[in-house]
């Protein structure tokens, strides 16, 4: 049933999300036209530039507020008495809710990646960007040597881990604004500055706490080991899964026992 349900989110969500792809494409490939064919418009470098940056900025917070509203209209909001009534887990409901989201957002940042480097590319300022790059790899292997893909493979998950972490953290703060009878958006946006503050306190805690036994006490980050960075990233990870588990667990356990539709 969970992938009939995703597969009922994509169908959904991609009404939105293509046409905006083709858009991004559409002005992309034109851009591309007039440059082989060395037709100047007013679009220069700089306002070129701008749009991709604007376009990026606009695209990326689409996605947040799709997967927000998705989440608080099928599950919270209006449409929560009919998808309560459907042979599923609530579990299910939240995590095709959560996989959709975060496919969209990385399918998003791929989609816009790709217009940039290939605006950078024909007009020939690729060049130095990856002159740029490859001198941060070439320093990058240097200093970690073997390790080098093992800290890459934790980068990535990193990146997925937050990526689900993000999302989760907005659904339990909404499923917790959601146990209150009254003004729930306010007491959802509380209960995510709570939980956002908390996070950070906690990260910071555990961060020092790791500095002052293993990280040769408060002169760490002058003193800083490629041990120390590895165990960071590590210690990262595992925090930021830890925390997206306990979101999950939160808002899977008040969507399914103490949901208020009222």
């Amino acid at each position: 049933m969970l992938g009939k349900l995703i597969k009922y989110e994509f169908k959904s969500t991609m009404r939105i999300f293509l046409p905006i792809y083709g858009v991004i494409i559409g002005f992309t490939a034109i851009r591309l036209i007039l440059d082989l064919l060395n037709i100047q418009l007013f679009f220069s470098d700089g306002i070129l530039i701008t749009t991709y940056v604007l376009m990026i900025i606009g695209i990326l917070a689409l996605t947040f507020i799709v997967g927000i509203q998705r989440f608080y209209k099928n599950i919270l909001g209006t449409e929560g008495y009919l998808m309560n009534t459907l042979p599923v887990k609530s579990w299910e409901l939240v995590i095709s809710k959560l996989i959709t989201s975060v496919v969209w957002l990385f399918g998003s940042v791929i989609i816009c990646l790709t217009a940039i480097i290939l605006q950078l590319g024909l007009r020939g300022m690729l060049k130095g960007a990856w002159s740029g790059i490859n001198t941060i790899w070439n320093s990058f292997m240097f200093q970690y040597g073997l390790n080098s893909g093992f800290v890459i493979t934790n980068l990535v998950l990193m990146i997925i881990v937050y990526a689900c972490y993000a999302f989760l953290m907005i659904y339990c703060a909404m499923a917790i604004g959601h146990l209150f009878n009254s003004n729930r958006i306010v007491a959802s946006f509380v209960a995510y500055i709570c939980l956002y503050f908390t996070v950070q306190f906690i990260s910071v805690f555990v961060l020092f706490i790791y500095a002052l036994i293993f990280g040769g006490g408060l002169n760490f980050l002058s003193e800083v080991s490629d041990i120390f960075v590895l165990n960071v990233i590590n210690i990262q990870l595992i925090e930021m899964g830890i925390i997206a588990i306990g979101y999950y667990l939160a808002t899977n356990y008040i969507v399914k026992k103490r949901l208020n539709l009222e």
